[in-house]
């Protein structure tokens, strides 16, 4: 099941490339949808550079906030795949 998230809490940005989508009813807007593969990071800030130290990796809605957790193994999986 998804997660309910405000938008101001992740800053969630797609994963580049040609990552397969998820189609799926999304539980919260129920709308026929493709979940795509999206990321965000912790990290430590230095002017307009960020080191990002900590990704995390969800099937996110298009359309809501809704999104479904990924684990690490299975997005770097995907994103090597895909290449």
């Amino acid at each position: 099941m998804g997660r309910y998230t405000t938008r101001y809490e992740f800053n969630w940005k797609p994963v580049k490339g040609n990552i397969p989508t998820k189609p799926i009813t999304c539980p919260r807007c129920n709308n026929q949808v493709d979940y795509f593969l999206a990321w965000d990071g912790e990290g430590f800030g230095f002017g307009n550079l960020t080191l990002v130290t900590n990704k995390a990796y969800v099937y996110k809605c298009p359309i809501c906030p809704n999104y479904e957790e990924v684990s690490q193994q299975l997005a770097k999986a995907l994103i090597k795949n895909s290449q």
